[in-house]
């Protein structure tokens, strides 16, 4: 597998027991600036393939993102599955 590539690592706090198999965008360019905001991912979430989480969001415990899912910029997202762009849980 490719390592995980983060180019704002100091902006993540990755909890433990996670599997990160996306990408993590935590900086945009806004009206020609730079922004970078801290993004929180909570211990035993999985990030599926290609999923992207962007800088800001916080990411509960135990989240499942499936594969291909977006987290947009600041989004708060809970203990569950969630699928799409944006993110929403998986209603049973």
């Amino acid at each position: 597998m490719d390592p995980m590539q983060c180019s704002d690592w100091n902006a993540v706090r990755v909890g433990g027991d996670c599997i990160v198999d996306g990408i993590l965008q935590l900086h945009t360019f806004e009206n020609m600036l730079l922004q970078v905001k801290e993004t929180r991912i909570g211990n035993g979430t999985t990030i599926g393939f290609g999923a992207t989480v962007m800088k800001g969001a916080i990411l509960d415990r135990d989240v499942t993102l499936r594969p291909l899912s977006m987290v947009l910029k600041e989004m708060h997202i809970s203990t569950a599955i969630h699928e799409g762009s944006p993110a929403e849980e998986l209603r049973s």
